[in-house]
């Protein structure tokens, strides 16, 4: 599987503000001269736009937040939008759907991915159930503001 970030525009809709940030076809690196330039902030949102729950700070969850992703998953053009916990995905300026929830949009993409992750839930009967989006990136994912270094 190759999935590329083309770009992604980052929505406040309380504010009426937005912004957008495209992206190198190969290799991007993020950097600033110092904290609290947005670095986190964009790639939280990548995540974020295709489905996981991440943790951002205070000033951005008060927010109206809107991504759009467009993207590349095996050759194939997506433009994936999320409000909250509703979703919208376009394939070549197509539309595909419109999903209610995470683990409905989870299901879309483990069928784009050819990728599903289960684990034995924590009910009596220690049913399989299917993980949601995050668990797709967590090889690729560390949040600085969540590490803690144990000495």
């Amino acid at each position: 599987m190759k999935l590329i970030f083309e770009s992604i525009i980052i929505v406040d809709l309380s504010n009426k503000e937005a912004k957008k940030i495209e992206f190198a076809p190969e290799k991007n690196m993020l950097t600033s001269v110092g904290n609290h330039y947005g670095k986190s902030v964009i790639m939280k949102s990548l995540y974020y736009s295709l489905g996981a729950e991440v943790y951002f700070p205070q000033t951005i969850r008060r927010l109206n937040y809107m991504t759009i992703l467009n993207f590349i998953l095996n050759g194939v053009n997506y433009t994936a939008a999320r409000l909250k916990n509703a979703f919208v995905l376009f394939n070549d300026n197509k539309f595909l759907g419109k999903y209610s929830s995470v683990s409905k949009f989870g299901d879309v993409l483990s069928e784009l991915y050819n990728f599903e992750i289960e684990l034995v839930g924590k009910d009596e009967e220690e049913s399989i159930v299917k993980c949601p989006p995050a668990f797709f990136y967590l090889p690729y994912y560390i949040d600085q503001s969540q590490v803690q270094i144990c000495v």
